[in-house]
């Protein structure tokens, strides 16, 4: 067989990838890492908050990124496996020419390629030097442009957010979320950041004449808006995919790009031994990974009732661990690995291209497409954001800027006022310069992450913030409720109130990619479904704003005072009951007398001292 199964590393994961394998499979079979390799069922408030704070855009992307990746793995090692088995049918050895021709040329392997999620993260694979066409250079060429107007639709999608994180991490440097810090400058900056986008939009407001109206209402908040904003860039993220698919066009792939994707695909299939061993005879474990692989319940499984084994544990689960021989080296057992899945993956009776009926041909490809799901899902145990960043080119604009550009500005803020702190010392016999050039310092910032991790530190930060919040079991009950109270207005507040747009956008995300994956014959691109929603939701959001709740005020009998109300005795500034940054001011309220309350209640309390969170009789735990 013209293709080459090894172990390119010795060992697939470092041990901090491991660990973070360990917790995402956890996380996603509804249990929670404790300590060491105790692990036990996730309280229900962790539920709660992960799904409060669930998919975001950067995390849409990374999905879009290793799934596409996946995909291509399942249909590379189908036609592999056809192409070994016709071989020993046929008792020849075909020529590269040949196996390039049935595999990595095949129509299943290229349409996998050509797959917008694959385009748009594999900048690589369509580049001039690996030798893309024209076509397909320019097709990746869309497709980034695309990226980039989700990177501006995100920035218009939630202005309120990303304008206190930008003014954050400017002075503050990204500090933790959880850190009063953090709910101290929100309370600050939300209610000023509210204020100036009212007064910005009423200004611009005045632009459309009164005249012109949607349904009944001014036209002026719906078009003039942040939402109608975020769903423009969403259109137009939507047609530069489509200009995307339509450059795109099938090619026989060269020795560079063949030999990038092989070595991905052996990558893989590393990981994937590692972990399968890791689980290998324990039953607890085995269910455990297979919960984790089911995913979502409802209209659209990862693995169906057919995929499931009498105790619901996925086939593909079983068969693979069925395949694994613990004494065998890496090299061996992928090979084995490689083999089941290009078997497993296999579906009969294909349907012959020229006389078979469009319907018979419709549901041999849902089949097929059906068999790749649960083998992607299996994958997915093993490539995934929380175990390994995903490439830099999958982060938007936004996340860019507020990640990484920001406090990178803090820094040479920092630097640039050491001139100006040094007179000012001279002057007050003050020391601010030699703060400044502590903090600005490289090794100062790596002395301070490592005490931070360090246990016999933790006695300086017990009372801050963010470690109350992450280790709620090392204080008293009074001290637990009120962090929690905290943590659970600063949630709504974040991800309900500020995220109203990405929540109702992603509901019609979740409708497209659903209708895709029941109905399509090839998976769904969450690239293009993301878009979608986002044009969707930022249109609906805009016309509720807009008009549904100036309209239901009227009919009520109030009238505009109903939702705005005056700041001062001349009533100059104006303020909306609808802006999202007055309503989250609002709420930063209570969020920082929870904390401030938790801080004096864990002084009167007391720290417990840094210990694990233990595990009741009630509950139950396993190792791993």
């Amino acid at each position: 067989m013209n293709m080459r199964i090894h172990a390119q590393k010795l060992t697939a994961f470092t041990p901090a990838q491991n660990l973070a394998g360990k917790k995402m499979i956890a996380r996603k079979s509804g249990h929670a890492h404790v300590t060491g390799d105790v692990y036990k069922v996730r309280h229900r408030w962790k539920r709660i908050c992960e799904f409060v704070g669930a998919s975001r855009g950067p995390n849409i992307m990374a999905k879009a990124y290793f799934e596409s990746s996946h995909y291509l793995q399942a249909a590379i090692t189908r036609k592999a496996y056809r192409a070994r088995k016709l071989e020993g049918q046929t008792g020849e050895n075909f020529t590269p020419q040949q196996f390039n021709s049935m595999v990595w040329n095949s129509n299943a392997v290229q349409n996998r390629l050509m797959r917008e999620d694959f385009i748009r993260f594999n900048g690589r694979h369509y580049s001039k030097e690996c030798g893309a066409s024209e076509n397909n250079q320019k097709a990746y060429d869309m497709s980034r442009i695309a990226h980039r107007f989700h990177g501006v639709c995100e920035m218009f999608a939630a202005p309120t957010g990303m304008t206190s994180n930008l003014l954050r991490n400017t002075a503050l440097k990204k500090p933790d979320e959880q850190s009063t810090r953090n709910k101290v400058f929100m309370l600050g900056a939300l209610g000023f950041i509210g204020v100036a986008t009212t007064e910005l939009l009423s200004w611009l407001h005045k632009f459309i004449p009164e005249s012109v109206k949607i349904a009944g209402a001014k036209a002026a908040p719906v078009i003039i808006a942040f939402p109608a904003m975020s769903s423009a860039m969403g259109g137009f993220g939507s047609a530069f995919g489509w200009a995307s698919q339509a450059y795109i066009e099938k090619q026989d792939l060269s020795d560079k790009q063949i030999a990038h994707l092989e070595r991905d695909l052996n990558t893989t299939l590393q990981k994937l031994v590692f972990r399968l061993k890791s689980v290998q005879n324990n039953p607890e474990l085995i269910k455990m990974m297979g919960q984790a692989m089911k995913g979502k319940r409802g209209l659209l499984k990862k693995i169906d009732n057919s995929g499931l084994n009498t105790d619901g544990t996925p086939k593909v689960l079983t068969q693979a661990l069925a395949r694994i021989n613990p004494s065998a080296s890496d090299t061996e057992n992928m090979e084995a690995l490689f083999d089941f899945a290009g078997e497993f993956l296999q579906v009969p009776n294909k349907p012959d291209p020229k006389n078979a009926s469009l319907w018979s041909r419709y549901i041999y490809t849902k089949k097929v497409k059906a068999m790749d799901r649960q083998w992607v899902a299996l994958l997915g145990m093993v490539e995934h954001a929380d175990i390994e960043a995903a490439p830099k080119n999958t982060v938007d604009m936004r996340k860019n800027l507020e990640d990484n550009l920001t406090p990178k500005f803090h820094t040479y803020l920092l630097k640039k006022l050491i001139p100006l702190a040094k007179k000012f010392d001279s002057t007050f016999e003050t020391s601010m310069a030699r703060r400044f050039e502590k903090w600005t310092s490289p090794e100062y910032l790596k002395a301070q992450a490592k005490m931070e991790k360090n246990p016999l530190f933790r006695n300086r930060i017990a009372y801050s913030g963010s470690y109350m919040a992450k280790h709620r079991h090392q204080y008293g009950p009074i001290t637990r409720c009120l962090i929690t109270l905290a943590e659970g207005i600063r949630l709504f507040n974040m991800n309900m109130v500020l995220a109203c747009n990405a929540n109702l956008s992603r509901i019609f995300s979740n409708l497209t990619y659903t209708a895709h994956e029941l109905l399509g014959t090839s998976p769904a691109s969450r690239t293009m479904c993301n878009s979608l929603g986002r044009f969707f939701g930022g249109a609906a959001l805009a016309v509720i704003f807009g008009t549904v709740i100036p309209i239901a005020v009227a009919e009520t009998g109030g009238g505009p005072s109903t939702h705005d109300f005056g700041v001062g005795t001349s009533e100059e500034v104006t303020l909306s009951a609808t802006n999202i940054g007055i309503l989250m001011c609002i709420l930063a309220a209570p969020t920082l007398l929870a904390q401030g309350l938790a801080h004096l209640s864990a002084r009167l309390e007391g720290w417990r001292g840094d210990f694990s969170d233990s595990v009741s009789n009630k509950e139950k735990s396993f190792r791993w």
